[in-house]
């Protein structure tokens, strides 16, 4: 799902480089890629803590997971600050294993989650990931 909306966000920032128009849904997206790829981070970095082993899914281990995690937080970084930014460049090590439709859902659930100040959204979130 990471990889994904980076890619995304990436194009958005491509297509219109300097465009005259409203940046807050911009940064606002951004916010909330950072925070997911940070929290996906953190969970990750537990499950190891917890298991004593590297974390791994599907033919991905830890160490290539955590470097995409790291580019993907980088990659915001400089793009809040230069809304043409540099090219993104997508990993091969990542793949998305999500169905397009239920990466939309958790997309469009985990930036409502982080627009509102109340629980609702992450329970919202909660069920689209558990699905």
């Amino acid at each position: 799902m990471v990889s994904r909306w980076t890619a995304h966000l990436a194009l958005e920032v491509e297509v219109a480089p300097g465009a005259a128009q409203d940046v807050q849904p911009d940064w606002a997206g951004i916010r909330a890629l950072a925070a997911l790829a940070a929290l996906t981070r953190v969970l990750t970095g537990a499950c190891e803590d917890m298991t004593g082993g590297r974390f791994t899914v599907a033919d991905m281990d830890g160490e290539r997971v955590h470097a995409f995690l790291n580019d993907c937080m980088d990659y915001c970084d400089q793009i809040v600050f230069n809304l043409e930014g540099p090219p993104w460049i997508p990993s091969s090590a990542v793949k998305d294993l999500l169905k397009e439709e239920t990466a939309l859902a958790l997309t469009a659930s985990w930036q409502e989650y982080c627009q509102a100040p109340s629980n609702l959204p992450l329970q919202q979130f909660v069920q689209a990931l558990m699905g």
